[in-house]
């Protein structure tokens, strides 16, 4: 029953009016507690269903003498354009990363390449790794409450075409080259330098024969692939993403990215390496492809024991003596033949870390111990398996299992090799084949690997990539593409909120960074005004830091 003033129209099959003659009209009173209310009723035809049907017309409500008061018409909904207010929107977040992106050239190079609905896609998926951490599949929910340009269908974000958008990039190459040209253009400097890196990341999936085991970094028995990182310096921009099949050697991996780089026109190549990657073989090959290199050699091989035992004396002098950082470090360098090729040996010591170093392995040598006087093993064989589970293999060979009078084994500390081991403790040897350089430059140059190790450390686990979840080697290929547009811009960010440590006491990631912006909201109204939520003193400073202009941040009347 309708109580209300508003003319209701429908078709009725049991009102009492003659369904035969269609256009015939009757009136029909019906009453309520709340009064009496009038009804037209009238005869139609339904031309879908091919019968005759009533349609009744609220008239309104009788009056004492008889009239039916006025229906007020019914309101029209208001469109969504003109509804008032609009939809809440994370407004900061997305702001800040659109300022960076247009004027580090990120835009410009994803417009250059993209439709401009796939390269607000590209750069709208890259903010949303960066802000929110989670798997693709959730990125269609995070779309529709940012502020974005893109004008296809809202379809286009879905899990199932995000898959297809990854093959497509993936099959692109020609793209993907054109992207990473024009960035590196951008950031080109006439002094500018490369690093470059690895990293194993598991997967799922076969990826066409791409993925293999091999040695997994992470300890798992996975099937593989290697991840080859460039990184341009100074500003430690990155500028390669390359698949690698999981067997691979990295020295191998390692030549072919040289090759790349070439074309981008980048010509100083210098390899910072890890201890595992050092041999002589290696360093031939890279000398022979024209790259230079700064390399750790491991305290195990006789060149590092015969540079300690001919410096450790000496080195310890106040002509050796300079400050890195918080640390007080002393180096000196001393020429050396490898490979039958000229190297410069730079030993440092730092006191710091020999006595952190010192510290953390009486720490594992008491665990081990507490570990068997709990639980004592029974036979030498099951003694040496736990002493094996309890500390890395390096460290184990420092220690004797021993039998008790009871039966039991338990351990006894090697003195004499535990004193050969803590002398090596707090030194490193670095190798570079660029001649006469201070102790001070080799090192920071060496430091600047963190920057790539950064890089692997958001690629693994800041943008939730410790695995690769798709089979197919071109949808790998476009996730990598996307990585490394989110890891051009996470590089920015991350570089612009270097001095946070000084400004605000601690240093801000740029997650959390994000996370502080993504409170400022816009609200925009059917008037046309764009209302911007009020930037408290936190966020304020967090813009400064990134360069964002104020002006971004005011609210826009039409």
């Amino acid at each position: 029953m309708c109580s209300s003033p508003e003319v209701q129209r429908r078709e009725i099959d049991h009102y009492p009016a003659p369904l035969h003659i269609i256009g015939y009209s009757t009136l029909v009173k019906k009453k309520t507690k709340s009064g009496t209310y009038l009804y037209e009723i009238q005869a139609i035809w339904n031309k879908d269903k091919q019968q005759p049907r009533q349609k009744a017309t609220y008239l309104g409500k009788e009056q004492a003498d008889g009239t039916h008061a006025p229906v007020r018409p019914k309101p029209v909904p208001a469109s969504p354009i003109n509804e008032a207010p609009r939809r809440v929107l994370d407004f900061g977040a997305l702001t800040a990363c659109r300022h960076l992106a247009r004027t580090h050239g990120i835009t410009a190079a994803l417009e250059e390449v993209f439709e401009p609905d796939m390269a607000e896609t590209i750069f709208l998926l890259a903010v949303f790794l960066i802000c929110e951490e989670l798997p693709l599949f959730q990125f269609e929910t995070w779309a529709v409450g940012v502020p974005h340009r893109f004008t296809g269908k809202p379809s286009a974000w879905s899990s199932t075409a995000l898959s297809g958008l990854l093959h497509e990039l993936g099959r692109d190459a020609g793209a993907r080259q054109t992207y990473q040209q024009s960035v590196v253009s951008f950031h080109r400097q006439p002094d500018s330098r490369l690093l470059i890196d690895g990293t194993s990341v598991s997967t799922y999936g076969g990826l066409d024969d791409w993925a293999a085991y091999g040695h997994n970094r992470d300890g798992e028995h996975l099937p593989q692939i290697n991840i080859q990182f460039a990184v341009m310096e100074p500003g430690t921009i990155p500028v390669a993403l390359r698949m690698v099949e999981g067997s691979v050697p990295d020295v191998s991996t390692l030549l072919n990215t040289l090759e790349e780089m070439k074309a981008f026109g980048i010509t100083g190549v210098r390899a910072t390496v890890d201890r595992g990657f050092f041999s002589e073989g290696n360093l031939d090959r890279l000398a022979q492809a024209g790259c230079m290199v700064i390399a750790p050699v491991p305290s195990r091989l006789k060149l590092f024991r015969q540079t300690l035992q001919a410096h450790a004396k000496t080195i310890r002098h106040a002509a050796h003596a300079f400050t890195a950082g918080r640390d007080l470090m002393y180096g000196l360098r001393h020429a050396v033949t490898v490979a039958q090729r000229p190297y410069d040996a730079h030993l440092y010591f730092n006191g710091t870390r020999r006595a952190e170093e010192e510290r953390r392995f009486y720490q594992t040598v008491e665990k081990a111990e507490a570990a068997f006087a709990q639980a004592p093993p029974k036979s030498r064989r099951a003694a040496l398996a736990k002493l094996a589970g309890l500390m890395p293999h390096g460290l184990a060979r420092l220690l004797d299992a021993v039998a008790g009078e009871d039966g039991t084994w338990g351990l006894r500390r090697r003195a004499g090799a535990i004193a050969r081991h803590l002398n090596t403790l707090g030194y490193m040897l670095v190798l570079t084949d660029e001649p006469q350089r201070a102790p001070r430059d080799v090192l920071d140059d060496y430091r600047t690997r963190d920057a790539v190790e950064k890089l692997i450390d958001n690629f693994k686990n800041a943008l939730n990539d410790d695995r690769i979840r798709v089979h197919s080697s071109e949808t790998a290929e476009g996730k990598l593409f996307l990585l490394l547009v989110a890891l051009h811009l996470h590089s920015i960010i991350q570089a612009k909120l270097e001095p946070s440590r000084s400004q605000l006491g601690r240093r801000l990631t740029p997650r959390e960074a994000m996370l502080e912006l993504r409170r400022i909201k816009s609200v925009s109204y059917a008037t046309g005004a764009v209302l911007i939520s009020e930037v408290a003193k936190r966020q304020r400073a967090t813009l400064k830091l990134l360069g964002v202009p104020d002006e971004l941040f005011a609210s826009v009347q039409s």
